[in-house]
C-alpha cells in the first residue's frame, strides 16, 4: 500500500508482515537504530524493553531498505544505547564467493510444504549459481533457545503488568536481580553459539514464518500448517531467535503459494554487518525475483515485477 515504512520487531513484526505481503523487511542489529519516537513509553514510565525490540525499514526494494537504514541508523541524542557505529558503503559481493547455510525449518518447528519448497529452491539456485551451499544449523539446543526466549518474554509480561496493568502480575513471581543476571548469561551463551556458526558461513537462509498469511483471527487461535493445528505463538519461531541474539536479518519475497499468497525467505548475517547483508541480499534476489505488485481485484492484469 505504501512504497516505504518503518516497523518495530520484538519477535518478527518486521519480517513476518514482509513475508505475508511479498515485500522486503530488515531487522537491524540490536541497538543499531534508535527506538525513540516509534512506540513511545507511557509518560513518566521507564523504558519497557531493553532486550528484544528493534526498529527497521520495510520497502519494495533492497535499495530503498538501504536508503532508509542510512537515514535511521546511529545515535540521535535520545536513545543513549545506540553506539556510534557508522554505516559503510555496500561491499561488492559475488554469488561464487558465498558460503550459504540453509535450513527448511528449525528443529521442532512445523512449516508448510510450499514454504519448504521455496527455501529449498532458493538454496539450490544459489548452488547452481556457484555459491557453496549446505544444509547446516549451529550445534545447539533450539529447545533451550526457546526456553530463554520464553523466560525473557515472561519478564516483559511481568513488567507490562506492573507498569500498565496490561497483563496480570504476581508478586510471588517477582524476578530478582540474580534471576536477571542468570537469564542474561543464558542469552550470552546463545549469542556466542551463533557467533561461532557464522565464523564458518556467510549467511543463513531459512523461512521467515511457518505459513503464509492467514485469515484475521483472535490472537491465540490455533493456526493450520497444511491442515495440522499449530499453536498461535509458533508463528514467530523462525524470527525470535534473532531478536534474542541481536543478529540482523532480511526477509525477501521469493514466490507464492497455491493461493497466490506471497512467500518470503529470511537471510541472517553476523551482528553489525548490515552493509554486507544488504549486498548478499542483492545476490540472493537474483534467484528469488523481486516485489510483485498484487493483482487488481478483477484479476485480469499481469502483476508487475520490480527486481532488487
Amino acid at each position: 500500500m505504501t512504497p516505504l515504512d518503518v516497523g518495530s520487531d520484538l519477535g518478527g513484526s518486521i519480517r513476518i508482515p514482509a513475508h505475508f505481503c511479498g515485500v522486503y523487511g530488515l531487522k537491524p542489529t540490536a541497538r543499531r537504530v534508535s527506538v525513540a519516537g516509534h512506540i513511545p513509553d507511557l509518560p513518566g514510565m521507564p523504558r519497557f524493553d531493553r532486550y528484544l525490540a528493534c526498529v527497521g525499514p520495510i520497502a519494495r526494494s533492497l535499495d530503498d531498505l538501504g536508503v532508509a537504514l542510512r537515514l535511521l541508523a546511529g545515535p540521535d541524542g535520545h536513545d543513549i544505547e545506540v553506539p556510534p557505529v557508522p554505516l559503510q558503503e555496500w561491499p561488492t559481493v559475488r554469488i561464487t564467493d558465498l558460503r550459504v547455510a540453509w535450513a527448511p525449518t528449525f528443529p521442532g518447528v512445523p512449516v508448510a510444504a510450499e514454504i519448504q519448497r521455496v527455501v529449498t529452491r532458493v538454496a539450490e539456485d544459489l548452488g547452481r549459481g556457484g555459491a557453496q551451499v549446505a544444509a547446516a544449523l549451529p550445534m545447539m539446543s533450539f529447545e533451550a533457545q526457546h526456553a530463554v526466549w520464553a523466560d525473557v518474554y515472561k519478564r516483559l509480561e511481568y513488567i507490562a503488568g506492573r507498569l500498565w496493568g496490561a497483563f496480570p502480575s504476581d508478586d510471588a513471581t517477582t524476578p530478582t536481580l540474580l534471576d536477571e543476571l542468570r537469564l542474561l548469561e543464558r542469552r550470552d551463551a546463545i549469542v556466542r553459539t551463533w557467533g561461532r556458526f557464522f565464523a564458518d558461513w556467510d549467511v543463513l537462509l531459512c523461512p521467515a514464518a511457518p505459513i503464509t498469511a492467514f485469515p484475521h483471527c483472535v490472537p491465540g487461535t490455533p493456526l493450520s500448517v497444511d491442515g495440522t493445528p499449530m499453536p498461535y505463538g509458533q508463528i514467530s519461531h523462525h524470527a525470535f531467535p534473532f531478536n534474542l541474539s541481536g543478529h540482523p536479518t532480511i526477509t525477501l519475497p521469493a514466490g507464492t503459494d497455491a493461493d497466490g499468497l506471497p512467500i518470503g525467505v529470511q537471510i541472517v548475517w553476523p551482528r553489525w554487518g548490515e552493509e554486507r547483508l544488504l549486498a548478499i541480499a542483492k545476490q540472493v534476489a537474483k534467484v528469488t525475483g523481486g516485489f510483485r505488485r498484487p493483482p487488481v481485484l478483477t484479476g485480469h492484469e499481469k502483476p508487475a515485477t520490480v527486481t532488487g
